[in-house]
């Protein structure tokens, strides 16, 4: 070939060795090897790369949900774990009792309770005892439960952090004095910490009260008239209706549980010595003034309820 043909030949450098005295020409008729160019990832790699930046993403925005509905479905009262609220207008029937609310059956403990005219009221007094309850778990001993007055007499409560029918906590209407009570029952013995400042419990009034920890608030109308640190049935969850004595003409209009999610609080229950019927009040700091009204509850024994 000449160099018209594959342009001109470059002569080689020096002979190559092939064996002992058999030196042999170079042909460099072709062009010299060079080094490739390093080659691009391919694109195919860049998109799977992506992928699995996207999957990671969604997971890493997902999780947190994930999570907490697994913890909503294993209950609330403890480690966090989000409890649904709960509320009751008694705009239904039942033929027994208050029926349930939210998935959740009324338990009436004493006496027992029904819906008239979209209230709740005391259908059949306590026949071992003063006090007729009701109640409903808040799934968390730190929550605000409140009730709306429907009509309120001497006889018209809730309780609350309720343990057995010898201890738990219940705020009693004195409507001619304009104050509520605030008892505390210790192994059967009804003991009247104080009264709330003045305050409405006229029908439509939203009487209220605030769990947190040992902090017991409470509030009429969103103000609170009454505030106390105490840990008697600390760690109880139950709440309910309370009507004392007949309850003749007492009437609930509305329940509603607002369970502390992010603090649910305790789930050991905080009693006294069973074989006391008195709860040392060091540990209690309060702003009440003397109990009015319904103060002959004080130490009044309560069996059955």
């Amino acid at each position: 070939m000449t160099g018209d043909d594959q342009g001109p030949l470059e002569e080689a450098s020096a002979p190559l060795a092939v064996g002992p005295g058999e030196p042999v020409e170079q042909d460099l008729a072709g062009p010299l090897p060079t080094d490739p160019e390093p080659s691009s990832p391919p694109r195919r790699l860049y998109i799977a790369a992506g992928c699995v930046l996207v999957v990671a993403l969604v997971l890493a925005l997902a999780a947190p949900r994930i999570f907490n509905s697994s913890d909503e479905e294993a209950g609330g009262g403890g480690g966090g774990r989000a409890t649904p609220s709960i509320s009751d207008d008694f705009d239904r029937s039942s033929p027994n009792g208050l029926g349930s609310v939210d998935g959740q059956e009324w338990e009436a403990v004493s006496g027992s309770f029904a819906i008239e005219d979209g209230a709740a009221v005391v259908d059949e007094p306590n026949d071992a005892g003063p006090r007729s309850i009701t109640l409903l778990d808040a799934g968390a001993t730190n929550a605000r439960i409140e009730a709306t007055v429907g009509r309120a007499t001497p006889s018209w409560g809730i309780v609350f952090r309720y343990v057995n029918p010898f201890n738990y906590w219940y705020l009693q209407a004195a409507p001619d004095y304009a104050v509520l009570n605030v008892v505390r029952m210790v192994n059967g013995q009804a003991q009247v910490i104080g009264a709330t400042d003045l305050a409405s419990t006229a029908d439509g009034a939203k009487v209220a009260v605030v769990l947190d920890g040992s902090s017991i608030d409470v509030q009429v109308d969103d103000v609170s008239v009454f505030l106390l640190t105490n840990d008697h049935c600390l760690g109880a969850t139950k709440t309910g209706l309370l009507g004392i004595d007949d309850a003749s003409g007492v009437s609930w209009e509305a329940f509603r549980i607002t369970p502390n999610a992010e603090n649910p609080g305790p789930t050991e229950i905080k009693l006294p010595p069973e074989e006391s019927t008195t709860e040392s009040t060091d540990d209690t700091t309060t702003t009440e003034r003397p109990s009015t009204g319904a103060g002959s509850t004080t130490t009044t024994k309560a069996p059955g309820g």
